[in-house]
C-alpha cells in the first residue's frame, strides 16, 4: 500500500539550503557589478536571469519532491519569499564585509557618482539632501537597504511565479 505524501512539509530546511546557493549567486553579482568591463557587466545580467530561473527550478523541485507534487499559491509564494529572504541574509553578510573591509571606497565613489549625475541633470535638491544621502550610504545602512530590497523583489517574483507553479492535488 502506497502512503500519502505529506503535503504540509516544513519549507524552511529546503528554503535555507537553496537560499544559501542563491545568496552566493547574489553576492557574486554584487561583487561583479562595479566593474567597468562590458563583458562583466553583461555577465551580471546573465546572473540575474540565472537567479530567476533558479528560483523557478527550486520552487518546482520543492513542489514535486517535498510537497507531494502539489502546492498552493500561498505555499509557492511563501517558499519563494523565504528563498529570497535567506539569499538576502547571505548576500548582506558578504556586502557588509566587502564594504567595510575590502572596498572601503565603494560607497564614497557611489555618492560622488550620484552627485555628478544630479549636477549634470541640473536637478535642484532640497536642503540637507547631501547629508541625508551620505548617512544612508554607510555600510550598515546600505546593507540593510539592499537586504530589504532583495526580499521585496522576492515577494514580487513570488507573486508572478506562484500562479504558474501552483498545482492542485490530484484526486485518485
Amino acid at each position: 500500500m502506497e502512503t500519502e505524501p505529506n503535503i504540509f512539509v516544513n519549507p524552511l530546511p529546503s528554503a535555507m539550503k537553496n537560499g544559501l546557493s542563491l545568496g552566493v549567486i547574489f553576492s557574486l553579482n554584487f561583487i561583479l557589478t562595479p566593474s567597468s568591463n562590458a563583458v562583466v557587466q553583461v555577465l551580471t545580467y546573465v546572473i540575474l536571469v540565472f537567479i530567476m530561473l533558479s528560483t523557478w527550478r527550486y520552487t518546482c523541485m520543492f513542489r514535486d519532491n517535498e510537497s507531494g507534487g502539489s502546492i498552493s499559491f500561498y505555499r509557492a509564494f511563501s517558499y519563494i519569499f523565504l528563498l529570497f529572504f535567506f539569499a538576502s541574509l547571505i548576500s548582506a553578510a558578504v556586502k557588509l564585509v566587502y564594504l567595510k573591509y575590502i572596498n572601503t571606497n565603494y560607497l564614497t565613489d557611489l555618492f560622488a557618482a550620484t552627485e555628478k549625475v544630479i549636477q549634470q541633470l541640473q536637478i535642484q535638491m532640497p536642503e540637507g539632501y547631501n547629508a541625508a544621502l551620505s548617512d544612508m550610504l554607510s555600510p550598515i545602512n546600505f546593507t540593510m537597504q539592499t537586504l530589504m530590497v532583495d526580499t521585496m523583489l522576492g515577494a514580487i517574483l513570488g507573486l508572478i511565479y506562484a500562479p504558474f507553479i501552483k498545482r492542485e492535488k490530484k484526486n485518485s
